[in-house]
């Protein structure tokens, strides 16, 4: 995948470091819960390990195909009628974008790679006549008011999905931060879900096409 330092690599790199990745934290899990075992404060390291989990099942969720990338940043999990988008995760920010980026060109660059992937699923969906399919997303990085530019209606989300995003709290603020350029804190409570079906993303392809054009004048310039 261009633009990728992981997905760039032959297959055989990486299983290799996928696997050791996973041997890493097996060895990180084990010190864990021996640490556990003698006090009960290191629960408190819960967090951390959510985010080295998160970074750790990222590639091997790409190489057991259980997610799909249509840009460097963006994927999708299919399941039944159904297509859940989601940006990048720790992983792909660490291979995707410099330390020197983070900021107003990390922002910039993730938006173009949002916009990218929207525009190829949508070729997909259009490729395959899934005209009917569900398309969802959460307002993990697209406000409200910008999904509603591009076809999304908006929902309450599911009660998991506030789970989920109370897990890897660490991980939001760590990717939020970083694209901030300074010490963020997302509001999950203000989250929501945001739905659009297979035809309507079509119907927004050269939407993106124009932001994906005015979004790469931006960061050459």
């Amino acid at each position: 995948m261009k633009n990728h330092a992981f997905y760039d690599k032959t297959i055989y790199k990486k299983i290799i470091i996928s696997l050791l990745y996973l041997l890493a934290f097996a060895i990180i899990i084990h010190i864990w819960i021996s640490l556990i075992s003698l006090s009960y404060t290191f629960l408190l390291l819960t967090p951390v390990i959510f985010v080295i989990f998160q970074f750790v099942k990222t590639p091997i969720s790409y190489l057991l195909k259980i997610t799909k990338y249509y840009s460097p940043m963006y994927m999708k999990f299919q399941y039944n009628n159904n297509i859940h988008l989601h940006l990048g995760t720790v992983f792909d920010y660490f291979y995707v974008l410099k330390w020197k980026e983070k900021g107003a060109i990390s922002k910039k660059k993730t938006l173009l790679y949002m916009m990218q992937g929207l525009l190829k699923i949508s070729e997909e969906i259009e490729n395959n006549n899934e005209l009917d399919i569900k398309v969802s997303a959460t307002t993990q990085f697209l406000s409200v008011n910008s999904a509603k530019r591009f076809g999304f209606t908006t929902k309450s989300p599911h009660v998991i999905v506030f789970a989920n995003a109370t897990l890897n709290y660490l991980n939001l603020i760590i990717t939020q931060s970083f694209v901030n350029n300074k010490i963020s804190f997302p509001k999950i409570l203000d989250m929501k879900k945001l739905v659009i079906s297979g035809e309507g993303l079509i119907n927004q392809q050269e939407n993106f096409r124009n932001y994906i054009s005015f979004l790469e004048k931006r960061i050459d310039s």
